[in-house]
């Protein structure tokens, strides 16, 4: 964060700990700094879901079914085949956040190929020889835009205000100091 964003009171509302969130995932992704943008990217599904009530409790089973209800539809190919489910999405976050791997026993693909935007004419959404191919910085903006749709509709219950208050945010302390917790 700049020292003129210290000053944009939008980082220390209720909600400022979401914001930074995914405004600086895109800030990442915007930089091509692919493997931060990936392991953050894969954990926004997790914040989300964990904010709001309506999903049950479980990692997986909550992780799988908010990606399904708000990204998920966006990985369906032209055959209408569902290439990333909440389930892939889980076991895939699970891969690379506690393993730094694309592949995983229950991911349902041999492994998972991100393809860096650098590189024009990439795969997108294809299945070869077993490996999903994604184009990452789609990956990345899909995953952004279903967080800010999912707060934008589920964003005023009252459960989920107060838990997105209470996600990693900078903070000001009793005698004007930021801090970040």
């Amino acid at each position: 964060m700049s020292s003129a964003e210290w000053n944009d009171p939008g980082w220390f509302g209720p909600d400022s700990g979401l914001k930074i969130l995914l405004a600086q995932t895109e800030d990442v992704a915007a930089r091509h700094d692919f493997a931060p943008m990936l392991y953050t990217c894969l954990a926004i599904p997790d914040v989300c879901a964990a904010a709001d009530p309506i999903y049950p409790s479980g990692v997986r089973v909550r992780y799988s079914r908010w990606f399904d209800e708000w990204v998920a539809p966006k990985y369906v190919d032209a055959s209408g085949t569902a290439r990333l489910t909440g389930e892939t999405a889980y076991y895939l976050r699970c891969a690379l956040i506690h393993q730094g791997r694309t592949s995983h026993e229950d991911l349902g693909y041999e492994r998972v190929v991100f393809h860096p935007p650098t590189m024009p004419g990439q795969p997108h959404l294809t299945v070869s020889s077993g490996i999903l191919h994604l184009h990452m910085r789609q990956f990345c903006t899909d995953i952004v835009t279903s967080a800010r749709t999912w707060y934008e509709i589920r964003g005023s219950e009252p459960d989920v205000v107060a838990n997105v208050q209470q996600t990693v945010s900078y903070r000001i302390s009793a005698d004007g100091r930021a801090y970040f917790s």
